[in-house]
């Protein structure tokens, strides 16, 4: 299980994988099955619950639709419904799947923590998991999955807790039924609570290790300190145990007063994942989940609390230079931009336009000027955050050994580039092709496996209209080049934290580090106009339209580089694929004649190509096919759901040196550029 301060947890946590046992037999509430089941006599308690809710109409949901835009390679089907108690789900049929899989995201999360109880939310997640009132022994639902060899998980993020589980065909009502017990009657052992506590703990102790972690923790401790952005929301043995011990008040208590007050039906949505037909899946849905109800009446009344205010970052606590002691060999200039919020914005994804200006790899861009033509960076990530505390941009240079000490030069080149694009007009043209790209690699995506895409597709739902849960992260519906401007225009130095993180970093004056509580980051802070007085004002001066027409020529003289080419904004994207051939995309069944057989099970047969010479740029210095052995095959796809080609190409030194050493060295040169 694992809480997040800010962003999901990338793949998940581990911890609470299941390992993989025996299935169990498919589970069923139907009269028939129900004697089935007596007679083996060993599931008296499911035959109980199915005959308590026996007494429900199959007709429970109050609405379903079909959800039809989906990507052109996914062959499921998508059904939206809200159940009688008002929670919504959707149902996922895959007629291939060989696995069950659900998923529940509840609106509530680290920023809903009370503030004496800092990681009650990620506290809430880890208990749930431990007994109900049908099923009260703490590991009977561990001990169901790995006997359906299934995997269980969940994380705790902003303002959303997510939890999914993965199980043999078949298993999908007895897995309900458990797990709408979490949300109905939970039974909250106080006995377990120190050991859950200590679990948590060590959780904490390993996001403590991750750079990551600590630089975001980072980064949110300068948040205001009204501001629930700027608390700790992970959680340990400290904030939830002793300290409110010490101040007289019992962790469960909080605990079970939180749960009532913000786990209810309104807030919760459900998805199941399955090869039963959709209105089956409803149907299940309904009679274990249906009758779900609210403890406290003021988790229905109210929406789920928006942190708009006060405000996370006021002016007051941006602008700042941090340096900061890293714990890996490499060093990196991270800049931190608070944005608005955006989750409204899915329909035009401005952040997909400034994400591609900043990270295009082309020629004259961001990253080859810092990389290729300065060698002050190694490479350039941008990642971005949204929801109603606000959005964030990080932006996260490699430094090279060049760029280590010279941190400056980095932002210099970054605020002229922004400059540019500031006072170029937002190209519509690159804007409408970044949608192309985005829809061509939608509509002939991987698709996820089923645990992974019902946690996805549940999470969506606490933040997408149910018809864009698909659709709703990747496509780009509409241009609003506005938009982007005024984004763009939030990218200045004072609304700006930036930070320097060097694991061979020497602090002159003791005595001005802090260390950042629960996390051991050593650190300093100082004001940006103090660390960088004179590029301070040349960077404002270039955001300006009169000072961005001189800015070129004024990087050039303070980075001493006459010849250097400034990064200019990219083209509009050329070549994206229109007409993409699916002929041979599905095995055609066998027809007579007999003949005809082995190429419709096979595919079509593959054609050898001719071989053209090397270019004459490498004419000397590549050896081409040799006429004796080397040659060129084709086979169109075939059996596959993707009209991607892949190609692979193996390169080896023509001549063995004999020497250990040129082997290893070359074998690094070439992944290197691989």
């Amino acid at each position: 299980m694992a809480s997040d301060g800010r962003l999901p947890p990338p793949g998940g946590d581990a911890g609470g994988e299941v390992a993989k046992g025996d299935a169990s037999p498919p589970w069923s509430c139907g009269p028939v099955a129900a004697v089935a089941l007596a007679l083996v006599g060993s599931v008296s308690l499911l035959i109980a619950k199915c005959l308590s809710h026996s007494g429900q109409s199959a007709s429970g949901p109050v609405s379903a639709q079909l959800i039809e835009r989906r990507p052109k390679s996914d062959g499921r089907q998508y059904q939206f419904a809200t159940l009688s108690n008002g929670m919504q789900v959707v149902n996922v049929h895959d007629p291939k799947a060989l696995s069950d899989a659900y998923s529940m995201a509840v609106d509530a999360g680290s920023l809903d923590d009370l503030e004496m109880f800092p990681g009650l939310a990620h506290f809430c997640e880890h208990m749930l998991f431990l007994g109900t009132d049908s099923y009260p022994d703490p590991t009977s639902y561990d001990d169901f999955v790995n006997r359906n060899g299934g995997m269980l998980n969940a994380y705790t993020a902003d303002q959303t807790t997510v939890f999914f589980a993965e199980l043999a065909k078949g298993s999908l009502t007895e897995a309900l039924d458990r797990f709408g017990d979490f949300f109905r009657a939970p039974r909250f052992n106080e006995s377990l609570v120190g050991k859950e506590i200590h679990a948590i703990d060590s959780e904490h102790a390993k996001n403590v290790q991750d750079p990551t972690w600590r630089l975001m923790a980072l980064f949110n401790s300068l948040a205001s300190p009204e501001s629930p952005v700027s608390r700790f929301h992970t959680g340990n043995l400290e904030t939830l145990y002793t300290k409110p011990r010490a101040a007289g008040s019992n962790p469960v208590d909080a605990l079970r007063s939180w749960f009532n007050t913000h786990y209810c039906p309104s807030r919760m949505h459900l998805v199941t994942y399955s090869s039963l037909p959709l209105d089956e899946q409803r149907m299940h849905a309904e009679t274990f989940l249906g009758n779900i109800s609210a403890k406290d009446p003021l988790c229905e009344s109210q929406r789920p609390t928006s942190w708009a205010e006060p405000k996370p970052w006021p002016p007051h606590r941006l602008g700042k230079w941090l340096s900061v002691l890293g714990t890996t060999p490499n060093a990196d200039v991270v800049l931190f931009f608070a944005l608005p919020d955006l989750t409204t914005e899915y329909r035009s994804q401005p952040v997909g336009y400034l994400d591609y200006v900043l990270t295009y790899g082309g020629e004259d861009s961001l990253l080859t000027t810092l990389r290729d033509a300065l060698g002050l960076i190694t490479d350039i990530t941008a990642s971005f955050s949204t929801g109603s505390s606000g959005g964030a941009l990080m932006l996260e240079f490699g430094l090279s050994e060049k760029g280590r000490k010279q941190p400056g030069a980095v932002l210099d080149v970054f605020f002229q580039y922004v400059g540019t694009l500031r006072n170029t007009q937002v190209s519509e043209e690159l804007y409408r092709s970044i949608a192309s790209v985005r829809k061509l690699s939608w509509d002939w995506s991987q698709q996820e496996g089923p645990h992974d895409t019902a946690s996805t597709l549940a999470e969506r739902m606490t933040r997408l209209p149910p018809e864009k849960v698909l659709s709703g992260d990747h496509l780009i519906e509409i241009l609003d080049p506005s938009m982007v401007s005024s984004l763009l225009k939030m990218l200045t130095p004072e609304n700006m934290n930036a930070a320097i993180v060097d694991s061979r970093i020497h602090f002159e004056a003791p005595e001005s580090v802090s260390t950042l509580p629960h996390y051991d980051v050593n650190y300093t802070t100082e004001e940006l106009y103090l660390r960088f007085p004179d590029q301070l004002a040349r960077w404002q001066r270039w955001l300006t339209p009169r000072g961005s027409r001189d800015s070129a020529m004024e990087l050039r003289d303070a980075l001493k580089a006459p010849e250097l080419h400034t990064p200019r904004p990219p083209q509009a994207i050329q070549g994206i694929p229109r007409d993409l051939g699916t002929r041979h995309m599905q095995v055609a069944k066998a027809r007579s004649p007999p003949e005809q057989l082995d190429a419709e099970i096979v595919g079509p047969y593959p054609q050898q190509l001719a071989v053209p010479p090397p270019p004459a740029l490498l004419e000397g210095r590549v050896r081409g096919p040799s006429k004796r052995n080397d040659s060129l095959w084709y086979r169109e796809g075939w059996m596959t759901m993707s009209p991607k080609v892949q190609m692979k190409a193996a390169f080896r030194r023509p001549k063995a040196d004999g020497s250990w050493e040129a082997n290893v060295l070359d074998r690094m040169r070439l992944d290197l550029y691989a």
